[in-house]
């Protein structure tokens, strides 16, 4: 494009938004026409960090993209993503958000990492992001996951950087 590597492009929420909705509305269309029993998932993100934005970590995000969205649309809960959010997207609005407009929430990407802790102003996502594996103690929304789990029949999909650890060598 010609553009230096550190200009940004000034992007409008708006038009973003718009454009997220159009799309998601076509697949939904294109899915149900085409019959190739699918699901997609418009997942929650973390705020922004060093002046990028991000669609997905405020409840008005999923409002404005899922607008008239039917069934093959649904809604994927990321718990980690749910430490780097400072706002009030959390598991229970966006589940409540998904029971008010007739969604499901159809996948939890389940990890943990440390949150904000230890980030002086700027940060970088990927570092802060760990997927780190969830325990009861470092995921504080760890039991409700489960719940919904069992309770909705909803996947959870355990996000695990495996260079976070050590694997030990199996015995014969």
């Amino acid at each position: 494009s010609g553009k230096r590597a550190d200009e940004k492009e000034k992007i409008d929420p708006d038009v973003v938004l718009f454009n997220a909705n159009t799309l998601l509305l076509r697949l939904d269309d294109t899915i149900e026409k085409e019959n190739w029993g699918i699901k997609i998932g418009v997942e929650n993100l973390p705020d922004s960090l060093n002046d990028y934005w991000f669609l997905g970590n405020q409840i008005e995000h999923f409002e404005r993209m899922l607008v008239n969205t039917k069934k093959h649309i649904q809604i994927t809960f990321d718990s980690g993503h749910s430490l780097l959010t400072r706002g009030s997207l959390n598991l229970n609005t966006l589940y409540e958000f998904a029971k008010k407009k007739g969604k499901r929430v159809g996948n939890i990407h389940f990890h943990q990492n440390n949150g904000f802790i230890g980030c002086v102003g700027r940060g970088n996502l990927m570092e802060l992001d760990q997927h780190r594996f969830p325990t009861p103690k470092g995921l504080p929304i760890f039991d409700e996951c489960i719940r919904l789990a069992v309770k909705d029949r909803v996947p959870l999909t355990l996000e695990i950087d495996i260079a976070h650890y050590t694997i030990p060598s199996l015995s014969a």
